[in-house]
């Protein structure tokens, strides 16, 4: 995964245009993890004042887990947009801590 290619989880998110196809890279901040089996995580931008999440649903694609222990670090996560707003998740495939 090349960090490069990420875009900020609130520039995809104010557009509200998902194509559920397409596998993208998103950034922003671990701000809560799946205590229990390390499944899911919420993803946090904050640009302007606003605060962006999105739950990222390691279930479907990933053959991973994450560690309860990542809260509160700045990641890119790769994979698809899933649903429509204001329902819309996002099933990763990659993540990369920094």
């Amino acid at each position: 995964m090349n960090p490069a290619d990420a875009v900020p989880l609130s520039e995809r998110l104010s557009a509200g245009v998902f194509d559920d196809t397409a596998v993208v890279t998103v950034s922003g901040r671990i701000s809560e993890v799946c205590r229990a089996s390390g499944c899911w995580l919420v993803l946090r931008d904050m640009t302007d004042g606003k605060v962006y999440d999105i739950l990222i649903d390691l279930k479907p694609l990933a053959t991973f887990t994450v560690p309860a222990d990542v809260q509160g670090h700045d990641a890119f996560v790769r994979g698809r947009f899933v649903g429509s707003k204001p329902d819309v998740k996002f099933h990763a495939v990659g993540l990369r801590l920094e």
